[in-house]
């Protein structure tokens, strides 16, 4: 612990209310903090794997225990799912409003054959923005979308679906 102190001592050092607001002292605060922060992070890994989950190790080192997880909410389904045409040929834009921020998104889309209600769903991709862009579409063909937000250990039933022409 002695080296924190000693970093936390530099970091007092520079206590800007006391001295100018200078570039070069904030500059030096901010490289003091910075170090100080990676100091404690090497520090907390080092407890972390010498300790091998042991609590009373682990509060014998000056650190607190982190917070176990609790059972995540239910993940409702993503609202609002809208298209546009994208900005080339072939490409179909996806907005959506999501539920709670931080979940991930998992796209899906289906090709629209006139006349079959057969839907052969396939993956385009995952994203934690509420928007997407499916490219290597074939112009004027129809195509349907979905998705359906995924947390830590629950899924989101799917999107109402959605269809757009490719341009």
């Amino acid at each position: 612990m002695a080296f924190l102190e000693e970093k936390l001592a530099e970091v007092k050092k520079w206590d800007l209310p006391r001295m100018d607001r200078s570039s070069t002292s904030v500059r030096y605060r901010k490289e003091a903090e910075n170090k100080l922060k990676l100091a404690i992070k090497h520090l907390a890994a080092y407890i972390d794997i010498h300790a091998q989950g042991d609590a009373t190790k682990i509060i014998g080192s000056g650190f607190e225990l982190r917070k176990k997880p609790g059972p995540t909410k239910d993940v409702g389904a993503p609202r609002g799912l809208s298209s546009q045409s994208g900005r080339l040929s072939g490409e179909i834009k996806l907005t959506w409003n999501p539920d709670r921020p931080g979940i991930m998104f998992v796209v899906e889309m289906a090709d629209l054959i006139p006349g079959t209600t057969v839907q052969d769903w396939s993956l385009k991709g995952y994203t934690k923005k509420s928007k997407y862009t499916v490219a290597g579409l074939i112009p004027g063909n129809r195509y349907q979308f979905r998705l359906k937000a995924v947390g830590p250990d629950k899924e989101s039933p799917y999107s109402q679906i959605i269809y757009r022409m490719a341009i």
